[in-house]
């Protein structure tokens, strides 16, 4: 399935997964935000890497859906090899699935250099974050840093982990609202 606004365009996106865990209205929704870019849902990591050769170079992201975490981890490097140029992503809904990803990668490992995209955000914040993975970043959400030890968490992430004093100085409320705002809550929801 894909979707598109124009005929033309200049890169494609994959989504590596079921039509539950990527929608029909997810596809639409990232075709309209990201218009020259033509979204199309795959059903394994092996469908995109079998694919042709116009796929590869036009690839710019390659988001993979948690139940095929160990999948992308086998095919890591042949996704990086294959698809040079592209940003490749694990989203998640499940935090143990995410935080057990994670904790395969070190800084050497090519794995370090996937993102993690949270889908139970809200779609505004959501497509941010995709635009964040498909400007280059390497985005890992807050709450999955707590299960990662810190010689294996994420380079932008460790000196946020250094400063564990601070974060016992807040109190609970205080934390609450910061996890709130880290996660993208609208600030009138925080304030009730």
């Amino acid at each position: 399935m894909s979707y598109s606004n124009k005929e033309e365009y200049s890169d494609t996106g994959f989504f590596i997964g079921s039509a539950l865990a990527f929608s029909d209205g997810i596809l639409r929704h990232t075709a309209s935000e990201f218009p020259f870019v033509r979204f199309i849902r795959l059903a394994t990591i092996e469908d995109l890497l079998g694919g042709g050769k116009d796929e590869v170079k036009h690839c710019c992201v390659i988001i993979v859906d948690e139940s095929q975490a160990n999948e992308l981890a086998a095919n890591i490097e042949s996704l990086f090899e294959t698809f040079e140029k592209a940003r490749v992503a694990l989203s998640y809904r499940q935090i143990k699935v995410a935080q057990d990803f994670l904790q395969q990668g070190s800084e050497i490992n090519p794995l370090s250099q996937v993102g993690i995209l949270p889908m139970r955000l809200e779609i505004d914040h959501w497509a941010a974050v995709l635009r964040l993975i498909m400007g280059g970043e390497r985005y890992v959400p807050y709450e999955l840093l707590e299960g990662v030890r810190e010689d294996q968490a994420p380079a932008a992430s460790k000196a946020a982990t250094k400063k564990p004093k601070r974060l016992a100085l807040l109190t609970e409320r205080a934390r609450h609202i910061l996890t709130s705002v880290s996660e993208g809550t609208q600030h009138n929801t925080i304030a009730a």
